[in-house]
C-alpha cells in the first residue's frame, strides 16, 4: 500500500514537472515569436519614416505645393494606410504635417506597446496593429 502511494506521488510529481517544463517551453516560444514580430513592427515604422522623408524630398524637388502633398501621397500608400487618413476630418486629412504625425504615431512601437505585446495574448484573427491600438 505504501509502495503504491509512493509510486503515485512520484508519478504525480514527475507529471507536474513535465507539464511545467512544457508550459515554460511554450511561453519561451511565444516570447521569441513576439520579439521577432516586435522587430518587424519597428522595421515597418523605420521604413515608413524613411518613405515619408523621401516623399517630402521628391515633392519639394517637383515644386509641389505642400497643400497638395496629401493627395499625392494617398495614391502611393497601401489601402490599409489610406483608410487611416480617410477617417480623419477633412481639414486634418488635408494637412500633410497632421497626416505624417498620425501615421508615425500609428506605426511607432513605444515601450508601453512593446510591454503590452510581450505580456498579453492576441486573438489569432486580429492583426498586431489592431492589437496595439485596442
Amino acid at each position: 500500500m505504501t509502495k503504491k502511494l509512493t509510486k503515485n506521488i512520484h508519478s504525480t510529481i514527475v507529471e507536474d514537472h513535465k507539464a511545467r517544463e512544457e508550459n515554460l517551453r511554450i511561453e519561451e516560444q511565444k516570447r521569441k515569436k513576439l520579439r521577432i514580430e516586435e522587430r518587424e513592427e519597428k522595421l515597418r515604422f523605420e521604413q515608413l519614416s524613411l518613405y515619408l522623408k523621401l516623399f517630402e524630398r521628391q515633392a519639394q524637388r517637383l515644386n509641389i505645393d505642400q497643400e497638395n502633398w496629401v493627395s499625392h501621397l494617398l495614391g502611393l500608400l497601401p489601402t490599409e494606410v489610406s483608410h487611416i487618413i480617410a477617417r480623419e476630418l477633412d481639414d486634418k486629412a488635408n494637412s500633410y504635417e497632421h497626416v505624417k504625425d498620425l501615421l508615425l504615431k500609428r506605426f511607432k512601437l513605444t515601450q508601453k506597446v512593446s510591454t503590452t505585446i510581450c505580456h498579453s495574448p492576441k486573438a489569432p484573427e486580429r492583426t498586431w496593429i489592431d492589437f496595439t491600438m485596442s
